[in-house]
């Protein structure tokens, strides 16, 4: 099995069950892989959590690239932003999350990293151009990803048994339908309705 699957394997068994629950041994049946072959990739869990960050760094490094340059316009880029962020948290469970934050603080500190030098700038910079091109209706807009990615962070570490998929797509609704301007057609000739939770 490649280097990507063994990843991807790997990230759905830890946002499943947590990382101190798996084993290597888990994550190379999971694969189908003997476990030599998994160690051929990678020689302990902490080197494959760490892969597992870098993926997931780059991968939405990626997205914040393209997303500006595939969208039409900050309707469908804002959109296109939130549907990254409800694919992260399938991922990074609160478990998972929990675990990286107490066990893998490099990795820690790397997603915060990223999330802070990256994510909340790229929000901000949508939010601004929304406002600039009139999509959007905000003031003290430079706020507003601050907010968003607190909210985010209060969501996935909630002690209460919630559905978090459902609560972030819930949030991302919210936020969505408090800072569009309705009744405009966006560049791509379409008419910007309020939208209902999950669409």
């Amino acid at each position: 099995m490649s280097r990507e699957k063994i990843i991807r394997e790997a990230a759905r068994l830890f946002a499943f069950r947590g990382v101190r629950a798996i084993s290597m041994l888990d994550v190379a049946m999971q694969c189908r892989n003997k476990p030599g072959e998994l160690k051929l990739h990678f020689a302990t869990k902490r080197s494959l959590v760490a892969a597992i960050i870098d993926d997931f760094i780059q991968h939405h490094e990626r997205h914040l690239r393209c997303n500006p340059r595939l969208s039409p316009d900050v309707h469908y880029e804002i959109r296109n932003f939130f549907q990254l962020i409800e694919q992260a948290v399938e991922t990074f469970n609160p478990v998972f999350l929990w675990e990286i934050k107490k066990y893998y603080k490099p990795q820690w500190r790397k997603m915060t990293a990223f999330k802070e030098q990256r994510m909340i700038p790229y929000l901000n910079d949508v939010i601004r151009r929304g406002v600039q091109q009139g999509y959007y209706v905000l003031a003290n807009d430079h706020l507003y990803a601050e907010v968003y990615f607190i909210t985010l962070n209060e969501i996935i570490t909630c002690p209460l048994p919630v559905n978090i998929i459902g609560a972030v797509q819930a949030m991302n609704t919210m936020f969505y339908n408090g800072i569009v301007r309705t009744g405009i057609v966006c560049s791509a000739g379409t008419f910007i309705p309020a939208i209902r939770n999950g669409e």
